[in-house]
């Protein structure tokens, strides 16, 4: 074979020459060759199908090979001869490769041990990490004591903290960890800029943000094309964005300013649930911290929509954009979809400020053949709630719903609520049902969760995700004490960690883990306790255990 493309990893980035190859479908060897090692990419009509470099096989391999910023590469067209395997897409291995290479580069990211032996079920590179970690070290020191690269250090620390033997650790450095602060913007204004065609909402949006001392409008622009060109001028601390808009449109914009500048940015529109299907799935997947909807009389008080949207505002303004990772890829499409079953166990998944996308991942990644229902809570108005699980139905294997008050409970089916419901799980003649009311003054997320645990028992779960607040902790301790299951989404991986830092820390989850990686965690954990006493649901709901599955 002779080589069919060359060239300078300087001048053609590997992100650049994947997108290249995946456009033109070719199937081929990338060969990289650089200082650090020469490594190899497998491409089966575009698409990764393996990688090696050095000892290393897989995704860790295209991690590596992704993040080189130096050396040549080659491109060799025909059959490919290497190792190949199951992988993740082109998109997301690029996306991961920048986190990784990102967080690696950070010397306050530290890990210490948990467990005083390393899991028996890891191996090589991972066994070898965990031995290194003798006390609490940052990446930078564990790398440097293997002789490998950060990169390499942080993902088989990442692995070891799924598999619960190291955490993370905050006594190595000072420096913050880059979560949301309770003073993210050094006690300053917020400073907004306000993206909207209409003249007239304009006006009504900068009256809004500046009715708060604690905001700034810096700029108003009537189109993306105009808001791309102030960002980089003024440098916003959040942008308000409009979605129907002429020149370019709310999602072209969102994403331009993702993969540009990234900055937390907060949906603000007037669009029907009709007209939003057709975009919500770009404003989630391009990085939309919140959905909010314009002010109007018709909703109601607008004192009281004014303080929601600030009150909203200025958390979006503390997000922690790692955990948006830019441009998430789609869900790939269910191969397998799930039926309605008799419900064999309840898991309650709540979410807030930037839970959207990892609601997302979670449902998408559901097993089909796990015959429970998921009840998920995220911080959509009704408006946006609708599109979101419409959506999702498409890319889920479950059934996604609105929660509606009175709804049984059936396995393979999720119930979404979102802010304008409160939702709880009760008994009654037709067996277990929802029950959904307006929000009260306090989460009632907690309240759900103890509603699970004490009618599902050990066939109870609760995943936190990215979100604020405390409210979880009891229904999360109640939970646990039934002999029920708890997750938590990697603070890291958050677009607001509170709640998952402050459930970690009270010591209530079973395992923290990535939230690609929470639908595989349940379901290992479910099948490891499926014999631990029956679940306090009625006989005729819990037909038969759960079935084994091959993981």
């Amino acid at each position: 074979m002779s080589a069919s493309l060359a060239g300078q990893v300087r001048d053609f980035e590997v992100p650049q020459v994947i997108s290249l190859l995946e456009y033109a479908r070719m199937t081929g060897t990338l060969e990289i060759e650089a200082p650090a090692g020469t490594g190899r990419l497998f491409f089966q009509e575009g698409q990764l199908a393996g990688a090696e470099a050095g000892d290393e096989h897989g995704e860790l391999a295209a991690y590596v090979l992704v993040s080189r910023s130096e050396g040549v590469f080659r491109f060799r067209r025909g059959a490919v001869e290497g190792p190949q395997e199951s992988m993740r897409s082109n998109q997301s291995l690029v996306l991961e490769a920048a986190r990784l290479l990102d967080e690696s580069s950070n010397a306050t990211v530290a890990f210490a041990r948990v467990m005083p032996g390393a899991p028996e079920q890891v191996r090589n590179g991972t066994r070898r990490v965990f031995r290194a970690l003798d006390g609490p070290a940052s990446v930078g020191a564990v790398a440097s004591a293997l002789g490998c690269s950060p990169l390499e250090a942080l993902y088989h620390l990442e692995k070891l903290e799924r598999l619960g033997a190291v955490a993370r650790h905050d006594g190595v450095a000072a420096a913050p960890s880059g979560g949301i602060s309770s003073e993210p913007t050094s006690g300053r204004r917020v400073r907004v800029l306000v993206v909207d065609d209409s003249p007239l909402m304009q006006k009504v949006l900068v009256r809004l943000y500046q009715s708060d001392p604690g905001f700034e409008v810096v700029g108003t622009a009537a189109n993306g094309t105009e808001a791309l060109e102030l960002l980089v001028s003024l440098r916003p601390d959040l942008v308000s964005l409009d979605l129907f808009m002429p020149v370019m449109d709310g999602p072209a914009t969102l994403k331009r300013i993702m993969l540009t500048q990234p900055t937390p940015t907060i949906i603000v529109t007037s669009a029907s649930p009709e007209a939003l299907e057709v975009t919500f799935e770009s404003i989630l997947r391009y990085g939309a911290i919140d959905f909010m909807t314009k002010p109007s009389r018709s909703r109601g008080d607008l004192d009281e929509q004014t303080r929601l949207i600030l009150s909203r505002a200025r958390k979006a303004a503390r997000a922690d954009l790692r955990g948006l990772r830019m441009v998430q890829p789609p869900p790939p499409a269910p191969r397998v979809r799930a039926g309605r079953v008799p419900c064999q166990g309840v898991v309650i998944a709540a979410s807030g400020t930037g839970g959207g996308l990892s609601m997302m991942q979670l449902l998408s990644g559901l097993p089909a053949d796990l015959p429970c229902a998921v009840v998920g809570t995220v911080p959509l108005p009704d408006e946006f709630l609708v599109p979101f699980v419409s959506f999702m139905r498409k890319a889920a294997p479950f059934d996604v719903e609105v929660a509606r008050d009175g709804a049984r409970i059936q396995g393979g089916v999720c119930y979404v609520a979102g802010s304008d419901q409160d939702v709880r799980l009760v008994r009654g003649p037709a067996g277990i049902s929802l029950a959904v009311t307006e929000p009260g003054p306090l989460s009632s997320v907690g309240a759900l969760m103890m509603d699970a645990a004490s009618l599902y028992g050990p066939r109870s779960a609760a995943i936190v995700l990215s979100g604020e607040g405390d409210g979880a902790l009891v229904g999360l301790a109640t939970i646990r004490a039934e002999g029920g299951i708890t997750l938590a989404q990697l603070p890291t991986t958050c677009v607001d960690p509170e709640q998952s830092e402050k459930a970690i820390a009270a010591g209530l989850v079973d395992r923290v883990v990535l939230a690609s990686h929470l639908s595989g965690s349940l379901s290992q954990l479910h099948l490891s306790r499926s014999r631990h006493g029956a679940s306090k649901a009625s006989p005729e709901e819990v037909a038969a255990p759960w079935p084994e599955r091959n993981e």
